[in-house]
């Protein structure tokens, strides 16, 4: 072996060891990308599978309502919690549909009332900041469906804030808490027509501004909050990042009343607002 073969030799190993390094860039680059792509197109397909399970659900619970009789209550159809009915699918996965009282969280969106309202929106969602902190408890704002809170399920924070509008600090507080603990008295943890009444003369407010708070309170919502647990079927309830996914929205159920009390869905109008909810 002359000196020239090993001067080329030498010269070879550099070269393929660099060839090598290059394919294993290469390579390298290439499974990344394909690994980003299966990425991409899971993603997109787990978009599209929420997208028409929540579109499919939306129509489904629509047509629901539409077909109970007007003469049914609503507490007929739902237990304690607020549990409507459960779908199960073919695979595996159940629907846990559950209606609630909506307005109970204070109504934020000024544009969604008339002009003649705006200004007491604003004020009230600026009161109700003071009280829980600027954006803080999401869940008890919202931005559609009538300005009226309901005072069977909001929070005295929530009620304080309303009230404030009307009247001034001290009673718009008496007022909450007197709501809350007469609401809190009653077997069902309704409060009564003599109980609001009670609740206004333990405020102490004046004829005019009892009337003014009359008009932006109810006992009787009319606008609910459906909200759907999509989870394995047999899956325990949680919302701690879990298999569970969650969608819900607003929607009007309209009520007609049986001596004084709520019956029936007077032609439900559709959603309000649907979407998937965060995991709580």
């Amino acid at each position: 072996m002359n000196l020239a073969t090993i001067q080329r030799r030498g010269f070879a190993l550099p070269v393929v060891i660099i060839v090598l390094l290059i394919v294993s860039m290469v390579a390298g680059v290439l499974l990344q990308r394909q690994a980003s792509d299966r990425l991409v197109a899971e993603h997109r397909l787990n978009w599209y599978r929420e997208h028409h399970a929540q579109a499919g659900l939306e129509e489904v619970i629509n047509a629901w309502l539409r077909s109970l009789p007007r003469t049914m209550r609503l507490d007929e159809i739902l237990d304690d919690t607020g549990r409507a009915m459960t779908i199960d699918f073919r695979d595996g996965t159940e629907a846990l549909i559950s209606i609630t009282d909506g307005q109970g969280a204070i109504l934020t969106e000024p544009s969604a009332v008339p002009p003649s309202q705006r200004v007491q929106i604003e004020l009230i969602a600026a009161r109700f900041d003071e009280l829980v902190g600027e954006s803080q408890r999401p869940l008890e704002r919202r931005t559609v469906g009538p300005a009226k809170l309901s005072l069977q399920i909001a929070s005295r924070e929530a009620i304080e804030a309303t009230a404030s509008a009307f009247v001034a600090a001290a009673s718009a507080s008496d007022f909450a808490r007197s709501v809350v603990e007469l609401r809190e008295s009653e077997p069902d943890g309704k409060l009564t027509n003599d109980g609001l009444t009670t609740a206004l003369a333990t405020a102490e407010l004046e004829e005019a501004q009892a009337q003014l708070l009359r008009a932006a309170i109810t006992l009787r919502p009319t606008l609910y909050f459906v909200t759907i647990e999509l989870r394995p079927k047999g899956a325990m309830q949680q919302r701690d990042g879990g298999a569970s996914v969650y969608f819900g929205g607003y929607i009007p159920i309209g009520s007609s009343r049986t001596g004084g009390a709520q019956t029936g869905f007077d032609d439900p109008s559709g959603f309000l607002s649907f979407g998937a909810l965060p995991v709580q």
